[in-house]
């Protein structure tokens, strides 16, 4: 009988440990859960700098878009005139301008086309030129950097 008992209580404690052993895994061997907060520190500064680098960059480019589109305008608009006025045909305003003098009807008169762009403020809009008597066309102002 008390081999039996031996015994039991033996495997009753081997049973006991093993479960325990079981129950429970090495710290190594556990799966990881996350990010540490070093490492979202470190995301965030990286994105941070990023954006500090590339916000300026990107509205500066914008910007430059804004005004060769307002230099293309104007110039187009004098060299239209131009032709208009050697060809003696009826002169139609482009979208985007304002004619800031005779509007093309007059050949004798400079004729000034000024852009209109969103986002650029007068002194920065362009101003195209088709001089008078010799419809050569010039960009006059053009548009620069605000």
């Amino acid at each position: 009988r008390t081999s039996f008992k031996n015994q039991s209580s033996k495997l009753s404690s081997q049973l006991m440990a093993q479960l325990l052993r079981r129950g429970r895994k090495p710290a190594s061997k556990q799966a990881s859960g996350g990010f540490t907060l070093v490492e979202l520190l470190v995301v965030v500064v990286i994105l941070g700098v990023l954006g500090a680098v590339g916000v300026p960059a990107y509205f500066a480019q914008v910007n430059r878009a804004r005004v060769n589109t307002a230099n293309a305008a104007a110039l187009a608009a004098a060299k239209s005139c131009a032709a208009a006025l050697v060809t003696s045909d009826t002169y139609v305003t482009s979208t985007g301008l304002a004619a800031t003098s005779s509007a093309c009807t007059d050949a004798t008169v400079n004729n000034d086309f000024t852009s209109e762009i969103n986002g650029l403020t007068t002194a920065n809009q362009a101003t195209a030129r088709v001089a008078a008597n010799t419809g050569v066309v010039t960009l006059s102002n053009p548009a620069g950097p605000t």
